[in-house]
């Protein structure tokens, strides 16, 4: 390490961020190891600076005249536009579509794409949006900003220039680590090492007690770390043993990811409140609301409030008396609501029990189903605590653990559990005198111990890490298997490299990697290798070609892996070429959306048992294309004396002895670029261009798949926008034109779609776009609808006008069945790939489903369409309200004839993932693995 003025930690949390430092330059013996906090100044009023030791991670986007005119200046930038801190916290509180809080949670949140600029979260669309890496970013960014402008005396103190160490949760991915990194790379700082929150706070209990802590304990013990925030949860075990007059310690066990704190307390008690109002609140009252409970919960643990807190929201109608809404809460309810619902004593061999909060769905953020901390304690424990041990000592750590009450009902819970008639539980409880900045100050001490200056909790990687291997052709197991690259404990800043295994790695063709990690297997060894189990949980996978020049052939070559767990805590991994110099790095993607990833998991097949890619009868099928698409004359119009075009696909399917829907994605990928070659001839006649049409999007389908499909679609864009249909009054060619796109909407990027739908407007939109196209029918229509609402990635706004001018004609009966697919894909609560910030409001769907509702038209297609639109979700940012929800169940019941009613009625009422098989028909299938295992 390079030796800086300043050692900085910083503490990036869900609800407050803290930073501390040692002045490594700082006079006197004494004062050069001593920790001290950094008090931010921020805004605390509208134009009045203060400071404090957190910085709460709110920002708030204001109006554009809610607040004077450089009244949100700082010291460093009196042009602020946005606010972040206190005031930001106030201020969202009374206007809640405008603050963004929670950046944290939606960083690791592996449902929406943490690029996009979707915060806050379900705010009016003319309201500006950040997306979540840009929150983080702003948040160290003030952090920086704050410090440089106050705290350093010369450049070379600037933060930037420091050695810095920012803490993530034990549990967070490497997506969501290396997410981190970048918001911190963005904001401008340099030299950064990652450390887990819980060793944190044990690296300050260590530094708070370093010359007396050897009195503290003694013995050969278990130590267990209790972390819980404003928005996650940790458990982490500590291994004590002794070493001669000083003690070893050792971390042994992370617990899994938990999206569950403060916050969702804060929910809990909300959702109380209006249940005893017996009527939902909009999202922006119920935030508000939210805001309150919070207050009032603090007050309590503060004591600054006893008895009762009463608190008013603003009314939305005049029908509301005094205009406005009022709510009262009492203490005892608080602690009611927060023990029995998120620490409730349970006994030990209770079977596993998942419980469906309303209130742990909310602000469309994946928390945990179960809200019982308690619960997941015991999970943590039977999957890591030794055989007949339990824990010696507890560690508190957090701000939601600051009420002595939380901290006893643990200690109640651990009694239970291990207490016994000859021996009660007495653990040793730790004390860090600093809840709220116990993190930042241990992740400051965590640079003196990187100097060899202070005590080190040893442990290196919490999880081991593993790839995912093809087995050879011939290979006697024909079971998914994963080879290990870094064993749990491996230490960071270890390199190795494995060479002893008959590794070897497709080239010059599409395949993936995948990547999978696991908190509980421990005993694995460096290039082990195991059986995949449900243990491992898959990271985003690599999709890409291995280039070995521009004209070199498809083959397998022999590899070795290299290996690097860095000292920043990220994990690199190369391919070397045994015979070359070549490298490759795996680089995982972060950046593509893991929603659709997850969807697609779902709907795939397995990959081919041969790790080579199927080998076609590549002369037969191109001589089927040829003969269909080849005159002997060499024009290229009018009538061919070559075979029927119907029958290519009998042809192919005769070819390749399996029917159409049999195929698979390497072999439809296949035909796709034999057929290719054969575009220009599509002009032979009419039959041809709609069968070249119809074949190019069923092997193209659904777009996306392998790397290669983005040069796929490209081509085709390219191909069919610029020379577009040779028979333009030919209805079927315009029906496969708008079919093929539907066939590919995955695979297409948001300006591709645009483009296309811009030729489908004047005749969706007549009345906001230009001139229609002659000579259309009914049935292309109805195609373009289709199209059109599988473009899931158009602007918000088109996408909300589309659904209006469908919903309008619903309401007057104009409207056909495939239509009705069309509006309910459009306005559907689960979109098929998009991120969830493409979902439309239901604020907007509920103003014109109450006239589709109460038409005369009781078809299943009108019946599955409001279904799609009513479909329960448990997010009331997403979810329409109670009342029409029930009105929707109302009309299913009173149509209960029909078939597939109670599939619409579960939808509606449940809470229930899309469903496998429509995912398949949009998502395709699987790509083979990268390495192979030979004998």
């Amino acid at each position: 390490m390079r030796s800086t003025p300043y050692l900085i930690g910083i503490d990036l949390g869900t609800t407050n961020s803290s930073v501390a430092y040692i002045h490594t330059q700082a006079r006197g013996k004494n004062q050069r190891s001593t920790v001290k906090v950094f008090s931010i100044k921020q805004l605390v009023k509208e134009g009045v600076m203060g400071e404090q030791n957190t910085l709460p991670s709110f920002l708030y986007l204001p109006g554009e005249f809610e607040v004077q005119s450089q009244s949100l200046a700082l010291p460093w930038n009196s042009e602020q536009k946005l606010c972040v801190g206190e005031w930001a916290k106030n201020q969202g509180k009374k206007v809640p579509e405008r603050l963004v809080h929670s950046s944290k949670s939606w960083l690791c949140h592996s449902g929406v794409d943490r690029y996009s600029p979707i915060l806050p979260w379900a705010s009016s669309s003319d309201i500006p949006k950040i997306s979540p890496l840009e929150a983080t970013t702003h948040y160290l960014s003030f952090l920086k900003e704050s410090w440089n402008h106050f705290q350093a005396k010369k450049e070379s103190e600037f933060m930037e220039s420091q050695e810095i160490t920012i803490t993530v949760p034990a549990a967070f991915d490497e997506v969501a680590r290396e997410l981190t990194l970048e918001a911190a790379y963005k904001a401008g700082l340099k030299n950064i090492q990652l450390l887990e929150e819980p060793m944190a706070a044990f690296y300050h209990w260590i530094a708070h007690h370093e010359q007396k802590w050897p009195k503290k304990v003694s013995g050969h013990l278990l130590a267990l770390v209790c972390d819980i925030g404003g928005g996650t949860t940790d458990f982490s075990l500590i291994e004590i043993h002794p070493q001669g007059e000083s003690f070893d310690f050792k971390r042994v066990a992370v617990g899994d990811h938990l999206l569950l704190g403060g916050d969702n307390m804060d929910i809990a008690l909300a959702v109380y409140l209006e249940g005893k109002r017996k009527k939902q609140l909009d999202s922006t009252q119920f935030s508000q609301l939210t805001g309150f409970c919070s207050q009032a919960k603090e007050k309590l643990w503060q004591k600054e409030s006893e008895g009762e807190h009463s608190f008013a929201l603003p009314g939305r109608s005049s029908s509301v008396i005094g205009g406005s809404l009022k709510f009262k809460l009492k203490t005892e309810t608080i602690e009611k609501i927060i023990l029995d619902g998120f620490f409730p004593l349970l006994p030990w061999e209770e079977k596993e029990k998942i419980s469906e909060k309303k209130g742990l769905r909310e602000w469309g953020l994946p928390y945990a189903k179960d809200p019982a901390i308690t619960r997941h304690l015991r999970t943590f424990l039977t999957r890591h605590l030794p055989s007949g041990k339990q824990p010696d000592i507890l560690l508190f750590n957090g701000g939601t653990l600051t009420p002595k009450i939380l901290r006893d009902r643990i200690r109640e819970q651990l009694s239970l559990w291990f207490s016994t008639s000859a021996a009660p539980f007495k653990p040793l409880v730790l004390t860090n005198n600093k809840l709220d900045l116990a993190v930042s100050m241990g992740a400051t001490y965590f640079h003196l111990v990187r100097q060899g200056k202070g005590i080190r909790i040893g442990g290196g990687s919490p999880r081991s890490y593993y790839l995912q291997i093809e087995n050879a052709q011939n290979a006697p197991t024909k079971e998914a298997r994963a080879i290990c690259l870094v064993p749990f404990q491996t230490q960071e800043g270890s390199q190795c490299t494995i060479e002893d295994l008959p590794l070897q790695a497709l080239t010059g063709q599409p395949v993936s990697f995948q990547l999978f990690f696991s908190n509980t297997r421990k005993e694995d060894s460096l290039a082990q290798i195991v059986s995949l189990s449900e243990e491992m949980q898959a990271l985003p996978p690599l999709q890409t070609v291995l280039k070995v020049g521009k004209k070199a052939k498809k083959k397998q070559i022999p590899i070795l892996l290299e290996v690097n767990l860095t000292e920043i805590g990220t994990l690199e991994i190369w391919l070397k070429d045994r015979d070359t110099d070549r490298r490759w790095q795996l680089k995982f993607q972060i950046r593509s959306s893991p929603q659709l990833r997850q969807k697609r998991k779902a709907a795939q097949s397995p990959a081919p048992s041969t790790g080579e890619k199927k080998k076609l009868p590549l002369l037969p099928l191109k001589k089927s294309l040829e003969e269909t698409f080849s005159r002997t004359d060499g024009k290229t119009d009018g009538k061919t004396d070559g075979k029927n075009p119907e029958k290519l696909i009998r042809n192919l399917e005769d070819v390749l002895e399996k029917r159409k829907n049999s195929w698979d994605l390497s072999t439809n990928r296949q035909i796709h670029d034999l057929l290719f070659d054969f575009s220009s001839q599509r002009r032979l006649s009419p039959e041809h261009e709609v069968r070249w049409l119809n074949l190019a999007g069923f092997s193209l389908r659904p777009g996306s798949g392998t790397p290669e499909d983005k040069n796929r679609i490209q081509r085709l864009s390219f191909l069919a926008l610029q020379e577009k249909l040779h028979y333009e009054k030919n209805i079927q060619s315009w029906l496969e034109w708008w079919i093929l796109w539907r066939r590919i909407a995955t695979g297409l990027n948001a300006s591709q779609q645009l483009n296309i739908f811009h030729q489908m407007s004047p005749h969706l939109l007549p009345r906001n776009s230009g001139k229609s196209r002659r000579h259309t029918k009914p049935q292309e229509i109805v195609e373009m609808w289709r199209t059109a609402a599988s473009f899931e990635l158009l602007p918000l706004g088109t996408r909300e006008n589309l659904a209006k001018e469908l919903a309008r004609r619903a309401t007057q009966e104009k409207i056909a069945p495939g239509e009705y697919w069309a509006l309910g894909r459009i306005a559907a609560r689960t979109l098929i790939y998009a991120p969830l910030n493409q979902v439309i409001s239901p604020r907007t769907v509920s103003s014109w489903l109450e006239d589709i509702l109460i038409s005369s038209d009781k078809s299943l297609e009108k019946l599955y369409s409001i279904a799609q639109i009513a479909r329960k979700t448990g997010d009331r940012t997403l979810d329409i309200s109670d009342s029409l929800q029930k009105k929707v169940l109302q009309l299913l019941h009173e149509n209960s004839h029909l078939p597939k009613i109670e599939e619409l009625i579960t939808m509606v009422e449940d809470v229930a993932e899309l469903e496998v098989g429509l995912q398949k028909h949009y998502l395709g299938d699987s790509l083979p693995a990268g390495l192979i295992l030979g004998n």
